[in-house]
């Protein structure tokens, strides 16, 4: 035997500020006689009315975290992280139920021996829960790949915060920045890109050193390093 289904429009039940419906078993007995069989009748239903609780659905943006494992040939990097398009989807469901979600994931993006740009299509780690809707359901990545190589700039080392009644010298006083940018970028990048700074005020006064700081760096560089930790300082009398 076939277990029988009916369907009907909860929509024609429904008031205006209500989050249940209630059909009565009158109600009831009618849909499914008229969705029975001509020679078939309802004799007895089992339950004496059907009740319907509704919530109200709320709309809720949330960020779109890509999942991502990827190698690069040797030489090769990002330019920049990879994106995802659209970075935020719309999540449908009672304000319960999207409470309790922050984000969501992507499927995971595997790359291997990347060398060129790459895009694609992916699909989104939807929480398995009734009631909750998302839009959209996939998500499009971009990651744009260049071939990098090394490349040094030497650094005037600029002063902060020393004293002007005093004469005091730094030992030494450039520094050698050395780091990765892609070939589109080499020639771009010059030293008035970067600012190298020392800062009197934070000196360690024991061992009459300081701690160089690069405030000022371009940001599509990569492995910045400076060819000294510490700068020594003389107080001339």
């Amino acid at each position: 035997l076939n277990e029988p289904v009916i369907t009907f429009s909860i929509s024609e039940y429904y008031k205006e500020g209500n989050e249940q419906i209630v059909i009565s078993k009158e109600q009831l007995t009618r849909l499914i006689t008229e969705q029975l069989e001509k020679n078939l009748s309802v004799k007895n239903l089992s339950i004496n009315e059907l009740k319907i609780n509704l919530h109200v659905i709320q709309v809720k943006k949330v960020p779109v975290i890509a999942t991502t494992e990827i190698t690069y040939k040797e030489g090769f990097k990002s330019v920049k992280p990879l994106k995802v398009i659209p970075d935020s989807v719309a999540l449908f469901g009672s304000r319960e139920l999207l409470e309790t979600i922050d984000s969501i994931a992507t499927m995971k993006i595997l790359l291997e021996n990347v060398e060129n740009s790459s895009k694609g299509t992916i699909g989104l780690k939807i929480p398995n829960v009734d009631g909750l809707t998302v839009d959209p359901k996939e998500v499009e990545f971009k990651i744009r790949v260049e071939e990098f190589t090394q490349k040094q700039l030497l650094l005037p080392i600029n002063r902060i915060n020393f004293p002007v009644e005093q004469t005091i010298k730094l030992l030494p006083k450039t520094a050698m920045v050395t780091f990765n940018v892609s070939l589109s970028d080499f020639n771009k990048i010059t030293k008035d890109d970067f600012e190298l700074v020392c800062d009197f005020s934070e000196r360690n006064k024991e061992g009459n050193f300081i701690i160089p700081k690069l405030v000022k760096r371009p940001e599509q560089i990569r492995d910045v390093e400076l060819d000294i930790k510490k700068i020594d300082f003389l107080i001339v009398k």
